[in-house]
């Protein structure tokens, strides 16, 4: 086999096209972590009032961050948006 000799030029070209390419690839990739979204945007997602979505919080998938009772709820938005008819999440 024959040896191939390539240059410092060629090879910075060989890195930025790779580099290229796996940035293309990453975005083109859907990311599987949830994505969280607060209490007042899950209201809206699902069409409720904010206190309403406080009260029916139980019935989603959510987590707590902060202190104790001071924490704030964030609900995961996928959940949400599946619970939704298939009509309404055209508009969301």
């Amino acid at each position: 086999m024959e040896e191939i000799i390539i240059n410092d030029k060629q090879i910075q070209e060989i890195a930025d096209r790779t580099a290229a390419i796996v940035l293309h690839r990453l975005k083109d990739e859907p990311n599987d972590a949830p994505v969280y979204v607060s209490v007042k945007e899950a209201a809206r997602i699902i069409g409720v009032s904010v206190s309403h979505m406080y009260k029916i919080r139980d019935e989603y998938p959510h987590i707590r961050r902060g202190n104790n009772q001071q924490g704030h709820i964030f609900f995961i938005r996928e959940s949400l948006m599946a619970s939704l008819p298939t009509s309404n999440i055209n508009n969301k």
